[in-house]
């Protein structure tokens, strides 16, 4: 007996119970023929399943969306999309001081490191970490919302908005990724409902009203997930915590979702905006280097799906300032201009005003970015010392990944000094090796690697949620904490390490997460490694690693 699709009109218990808008494959036969004539239930066109089937879903969001037992998992089940999840555990829509954990954050990772990839539809579930509870009506919302919007009369600048409003944060994300991919469906969903007092009911009421509001001023769709059959009253069947979803409430959240998808893609728009390149996305207009510094600018030719997103860059006075692939270094003291141009449309150009200081003695002690593809090849530039590669060491673009590595820092006498502070640039993948060791301190070697007395501290970069920083005393973890890192992007982690107050803090790109308290011996800073006794070097990829003589002040921090 043939199998069809069918989906829920109202909701229905009996030999067959159904949530209302859950989609079902079930033999054709007189049941199914009964609820037809009865109008319980409807058919799921095979082409409505032939229109989204093969699409590229984008995903943005918090944990309900990092799930990888989730509702994007029915939905990939269901649908047969492919798909790029690039949301974290914790993330809101509104920036914040306290973390970079945002929609914001993963936005960048997008536009840095995923040029050439083009989705078909984007889908942002955010909105219940941020706990908004004002309500607004159909009179109030407007003026709240067209604040940031216009003024006077005239468009403002999406550069100028306040993101730690959800206003302004949403425009921003929204007209950004328009830009990126004019072509794609965009989809904005509330948050779900949940048990929780502060994350309850209102929270996604008011939440979903806003983003309703916002989907409508920004021409993209809106799903309504406070719709999806979870609630308070069923909260103990369909929630594992009052707030995240079992597999129950996740196949509810996923079917609706998808039913929403199919409903839209069944009358599914044409391609109505051309691919040619359009403009440069880029960072401040405004940049500062010291003579003989190197910093780094960054611009992009948007729409991704362009062809040719090559850009090409020079400099107004080359005694200033030099510029290799957007890298200026400062070389006399002055002010010059940098330019940026999209190789498709020289027409297309950003300008950069350059001011170059004079040179400083920053206290880079070690350096080392020069990663080779054979052992013995990475190397500290400041004082030549090579490092000692094991076993086999593969290489991607260049840099190594996969290897082990070790220092001999003996000669910088780090048991003498006051303080220092250690940091890596490191690209965390989106699967890691189990309990990844991304750097250690101590006596440790590849040779020895005797773990129980040796480790001064660790980052482990495991699960890339829950990357911890570790000083560790005789293999002991009384001593500890977490530090959470962006995935599938390059993060900069600073240990600021005090010999002076004993303590070790952790900044990961550019925020402050945490300061661990524990007794160092000096005497013991003599090697940096990524292996310890069985521990697993770092499966990522290594950008670089630096020792500065000092504790790095927030602002050197935020000029990494």
């Amino acid at each position: 007996m043939a199998k069809g699709k069918y989906k829920a009109r109202v909701s229905f218990v009996g030999a067959l119970s159904m949530h209302k808008d859950e989609v079902i494959e079930h033999n054709n036969d007189g049941v199914m023929q009964d609820l037809l004539k009865a109008g319980f239930i409807e058919e799921v066109k095979n082409q409505a399943l032939g229109d989204v089937s093969g699409k590229k879903f984008l995903f943005f969001g918090d944990s309900i969306t990092a799930n990888s037992n989730g509702y994007v998992s029915i939905l990939t089940d269901m649908l047969g999309i492919e798909i790029k999840n690039m949301a974290i555990n914790g993330a809101t829509w509104c920036d914040r001081v306290d973390s970079t954990n945002t929609i914001y954050s993963q936005l960048r990772n997008v536009l840095e490191n995923m040029q050439d990839y083009v989705p078909d539809s984007i889908v942002i579930s955010a909105g219940t970490n941020d706990s908004i509870a004002t309500t607004y009506t159909n009179d109030t919302i407007y003026t709240a919302m067209e604040a940031f919007y216009t003024s006077s009369g005239n468009v403002i600048d999406i550069e100028t908005v306040d993101r730690k409003n959800i206003f302004g944060a949403t425009r921003y994300i929204v007209e950004t990724l328009k830009k990126l991919y004019p072509n794609a469906d965009i989809f904005l969903l509330s948050p779900i409902q949940s048990a929780l007092s502060v994350k309850g009911y209102k929270v996604a009421y008011a939440t979903g009203f806003i983003l309703q509001e916002i989907a409508k001023r920004l021409s993209v769709n809106f799903i309504d997930c406070i719709n999806c059959g979870i609630n308070s009253l069923n909260a103990s069947e369909t929630l594992v915590d009052g707030l995240h979803p079992n597999a129950l409430g996740a196949k509810l959240q996923g079917q609706f979702i998808a039913s929403k998808i199919l409903d839209f893609y069944i009358a599914q728009r044409a391609t109505v905006f051309p691919n040619d390149a359009k403009g440069l996305l880029a960072d401040s207009s405004n940049v500062s280097v010291a003579v003989g510094a190197t910093t780094q600018i960054k611009a992009f030719v948007f729409p991704y799906s362009t062809e040719n997103k090559e850009v090409l860059w020079s400099s107004s006075n080359t005694s200033i300032a030099t510029v290799s692939n957007g890298y200026v270094t400062g070389i006399g003291i002055g002010s010059c201009t940098i330019t940026a141009k999209a190789s498709v449309n020289q027409n297309i150009s950003k300008t950069f005003n350059i001011s170059v200081s004079e040179a400083v003695e920053n206290g880079l002690i070690f350096e080392a970015n020069e990663l080779g593809v054979s052992e013995g090849t990475w190397k500290d530039n400041k004082g030549n010392i090579l490092a000692n590669l094991a076993n086999p060491v593969t290489t991607s673009g260049g840099v190594v990944v996969n290897g082990k590595f070790d220092f001999n820092v003996s000669s910088l006498n780090l048991g003498t000094k006051t303080d220092f502070a250690v940091v890596v640039d490191a690209y965390i993948p989106d699967e890691l090796t189990d309990d990844s060791l991304l750097l250690a301190i101590g006596s440790d070697t590849i040779s020895g690697g005797d773990e129980n007395n040796n480790i001064l501290f660790s980052v482990d970069a495991w699960n890339y949620d829950m990357g911890s920083c570790r000083v560790i005393s005789n293999w002991t973890y009384s001593d500890q904490e977490k530090t959470t890192y962006v995935k599938n992007a390059s993060n900069k982690i600073v240990l600021n390490v005090s010999l002076a107050n004993n303590t070790v803090t952790v900044y990961t790109n550019g925020t402050l997460s945490t300061t661990v308290a524990h007794a160092i011996n000096a005497t013991q800073l003599t090697t940096i490694s990524n292996v310890s006794g069985n521990s697993v070097p770092f499966s990522g990829r290594y950008n670089s690693i630096q020792i500065y003589d000092h504790l790095l002040t927030t602002e050197e921090i935020a000029n990494l």
